[in-house]
């Protein structure tokens, strides 16, 4: 089963007590540029590329907006830049719950549904030969007649 998100408008994440970002729906062309830069950048895909780095480099896409974040007098709002998304994911708990609300599943996503589909000429098309074929037909049992 898939789920379809057709409105694709920018919805809000809640990080923790009192602090949420509003992001933008992750498609498949945004997720393949991030992977793209991702490889550009040395590399070799984002298994490669440490956690919090891909986090932060997708948040900094991503986030439009946030609530809750301020200076470190308590007082004066941040905007959302690329450093200050940076310095929020160096926060643990804030990235934790940004990798399992938003990145986690946007590489699902793309695996839903995958392994239950049919192959595209019957079920053994997909699969090749596991083992070689007989090389003779068997003779037949010998014994007591059936009743």
């Amino acid at each position: 089963m898939l789920k379809l998100n057709l409105q694709n408008k920018p919805y809000n994440i809640d990080l923790m007590a009192g602090v949420s970002v509003t992001v933008i729906p992750m498609t498949s062309t945004m997720m393949l540029e991030l992977l793209q830069a991702s490889r550009q950048d040395g590399n070799g895909d984002e298994a490669a590329e440490d956690s919090v780095t891909f986090a932060k480099r997708i948040g900094r896409r991503v986030i439009q907006s946030w609530s809750g974040i301020f200076s470190s007098d308590g007082k004066t709002p941040v905007p959302v830049s690329d450093e200050t998304v940076n310095a929020l994911f160096d926060f643990y708990p804030a990235f934790r719950v940004f990798q399992s609300s938003y990145i986690a599943p946007a590489f699902l996503l793309a695996e839903e549904g995958n392994g239950s589909s049919s192959s595209p000429n019957g079920t053994t098309a997909g699969a090749g030969n596991t083992a070689k074929g007989a090389r003779g037909s068997a003779k037949t049992a010998r014994g007591k007649k059936s009743r």
